[in-house]
């Protein structure tokens, strides 16, 4: 990686090497676009919300993993 654009993804910190990685939630998640780039640069979701039934189906469907939670 590019070490000009590494601290944008916690790889790199004062020249050492950090293990990439952590921890966020959804809230008004919609279809699943954010959790989609957040874990494509490392990120863990622990919690999404949505209340949409319609963009709950689409969230799902994008995010196999786990289905949102109702309204917060």
């Amino acid at each position: 990686m590019d070490p000009a654009i590494a601290p944008i993804y916690g790889i790199y910190q004062n020249g050492e090497h950090m293990t990439q990685g952590f921890s966020f939630i959804d809230l008004f998640a919609g279809i699943g676009g954010l959790r989609q780039a957040m874990e494509s640069i490392g990120g863990h979701c622990v919690f999404t919300s949505e209340w949409d039934k319609f963009a709950k189906l689409t969230y799902e469907a994008n995010c196999l993993t786990s289905a949102p939670m109702g309204q917060i």
